[in-house]
């Protein structure tokens, strides 16, 4: 009796170990998938880098890149590209792939010179990607932190020339579309681009009188304004 029980619990263990296995197996695909597809996309930013590797390791998705483009960064600017492509990686997982893994705590790794690179992105609320705090590291030392990049994004801001727009000022219009999607998408956590970009496009449009040109020049110019020469 004491044999059989043995061999009923040795036999759930290994389709337990079965079952492990081919999970860890499908998710290293798709984080690879996932991530093709972000770097794929048409934004500029995008080009920096080239996906060296894609894995999951102790429940965390760590991705190898190589910097393609032969010009000195700064830390700012590394940490903003790599801000944007870590935010469309979970929007790619939790809304292409439907992938729980958008919640799992990202690092990116790349290297200049003899110089270790490494970005890290931390959900404190696993269900809202906007609210990941985010650290730079040299060399394992953090030189750039989301409270940094907050402020200088601020500063940005602050300085940059605003136009109008039919009589409104353009960052007024690019607030409106922030606004707009912070509450249609519960901040990120329900984004459904295929509809909701179309939403947020039509409602500015109609708030200020605007054409679907004006909406998108002024979104580009203050989200992705600190690397537009």
């Amino acid at each position: 009796m004491r044999n059989y029980i043995r061999f009923i619990l040795l036999f759930l263990v290994l389709i337990l170990v079965g079952f492990i296995s081919i999970s860890q197996s499908e998710n290293a695909v798709l984080v690879k998938k996932a991530f093709e597809v972000v770097m794929g996309n048409a934004h500029t930013f995008n080009k920096m880098f080239s996906i060296r590797d894609v894995q999951v390791k102790k429940g965390n998705i760590d991705i190898e890149v190589e910097k393609t483009i032969d010009k000195e960064y700064t830390t700012f600017e590394y940490f903003f590209v790599l801000n944007s492509i870590s935010k469309d990686y979970r929007f790619t997982l939790q809304k292409v792939f439907q992938s729980q893994l958008d919640r799992t705590n990202i690092s990116i790794h790349f290297q200049v010179n003899s110089d270790i690179f490494t970005f890290q992105s931390e959900l404190p609320i696993k269900t809202v990607i906007d609210t990941a705090q985010c650290t730079f590291k040299k060399n394992d030392k953090v030189i750039y932190t989301t409270a940094d990049f907050k402020r200088e994004i601020e500063k940005l801001y602050a300085q940059s020339k605003v136009e109008k727009i039919n009589g409104y000022d353009d960052f007024i219009i690019y607030q409106y579309q922030k606004r707009f999607f912070n509450i249609l998408t519960k901040k990120g956590k329900d984004f459904h681009p295929e509809k909701d970009v179309e939403l947020i496009r039509n409602a500015t449009m109609v708030k200020f009188q605007i054409t679907p040109q004006d909406v998108t020049n002024s979104y580009l110019k203050y989200e992705y304004s600190p690397l537009v020469p």
